[in-house]
């Protein structure tokens, strides 16, 4: 029997590794393949102590897992110079029962914990990019209001997954988007549908979203004809609509007031674009 502990636990399970481990264990779970009855508690007579005891079994393609997990909860033990909370996981072959390892159980839990963050992490982000391109308009926009900003949007949170047009799962998504903003830019020098409050924001929200797909995108395999122009054209109209005194109104030649839009022209450097 294979007996690992803290030290072994950490060289064998590389946190990448493990997260991938994990994202097949909430699969198995999600699909009601995975079996993790509630754990049975047990309480001592002496010390206020307790005991918990977690079985459970996971089918993988790389082998089956059956483990039951035991946790031990002294109270009074830090008195004692004890850790308060022992645990142990003991692995057994899921087709005949044999016993194989017995692990440290509070390092094996951390670690677990951290993998399942990531993984759970990951997990909410596909669904919520899933949720994000099923919701793209027909001609690549997304929204009914304030279209140019909302595709701006939705296009950063594909780019913030590096999801690109050459992405295998999205990347017909995020080049309509592109498609959409590159011709809105071909047809008025402002990406909003009329002016008002929200136009600036619009056009800011826009913009960025142009910039990081300049960056990004233009390294793949994929042309965007006309990307680097709309983008250009983008900035050149925040420039353009700056106040004397340095700030940006709602509208070029507004008052100003402290809006976000000003970002889009510090990141420009960032793209290679400028300086005027």
């Amino acid at each position: 029997m294979l007996i690992l502990n803290a030290s072994d636990i950490r060289r064998s399970l590389p946190m990448q590794e493990t997260i991938e481990a994990m994202k097949r264990a909430y699969a198995s779970l999600s699909s009601g393949k995975a079996k993790i009855p509630p754990r049975t508690h047990l309480s001592l007579p002496i010390n206020n102590a307790s005991a918990l005891f977690m079985p459970g079994f996971v089918p993988d393609a790389n082998g089956d897992s059956l483990a039951v997990k035991v946790v031990t909860l002294f109270p009074n033990n830090p008195t004692k110079s004890l850790p308060f909370i022992h645990a142990a996981v003991l692995v057994m072959n899921a087709e005949n029962g044999q016993i194989l390892a017995l692990l440290e159980g509070s390092t094996l839990t951390a670690i677990r914990t951290g993998a399942g963050g990531g993984a759970g992490t990951e997990n909410a982000i596909i669904s919520a990019l899933n949720w994000i391109a099923r919701q793209q308009n027909k001609d690549g926009s997304w929204g009914q209001k304030y279209q140019s900003a909302m595709t701006g949007l939705a296009l950063l949170s594909f780019l913030g997954h590096c999801e690109t047009p050459d992405s295998e799962k999205y990347g017909d998504t995020v080049m309509r988007g592109i498609l959409y903003l590159i011709e809105q830019s071909k047809r008025k020098e402002i990406f909003a549908v009329a002016e008002g409050h929200s136009a600036s924001y619009e056009h800011g929200i826009a913009t960025y979203a142009l910039g990081e797909v300049y960056a990004i995108a233009r390294l793949g395999k994929k042309k965007l004809p006309g990307m680097k122009e709309a983008f250009e054209a983008g900035v050149e109209t925040i420039i353009d609509g700056q106040n004397p005194d340095g700030g940006w109104g709602y509208w070029p030649g507004e008052q100003s007031s402290p809006l976000s839009l000003a970002m889009c022209c510090g990141d420009c450097p960032t793209h290679g674009v400028g300086p005027w």
